[in-house]
């Protein structure tokens, strides 16, 4: 479980890792042909209101470390390397 998660309140982690579960579900189903309601994955992702990319993203995630449900949750992106390479740039445009 990351870092964040420990220290404060586990709600929001328990409401995501428990919906992307049924999700992980629903479409294993749909994969193969055997859910009553949806045949395609279309479908299932407009009547869930999610958008596919990042539940492929997610679900590749949760698939490549073995069922860890910790892989569902979002990593932190590489952002604030950018903003410091930006401060840098400006910092030495000022200075020259």
């Amino acid at each position: 479980m990351p870092q964040a998660m420990l220290k404060g309140d586990r709600t929001l982690y328990n409401q995501r890792t428990k919906k992307y579960l049924e999700f992980v579900g629903e479409y294993e189903l749909i994969k193969k042909k055997l859910h009553p309601d949806f045949s395609q994955e279309q479908l299932w992702t407009k009547a869930r209101k999610i958008d596919k990319r990042n539940f492929l993203k997610y679900y590749n995630r949760y698939k490549q470390s073995d069922g860890d449900v910790t892989s569902m949750l979002p990593a932190n992106g590489a952002q604030g390397t950018r903003q410091e390479e930006q401060i840098l740039r400006l910092k030495s445009r000022l200075v020259s």
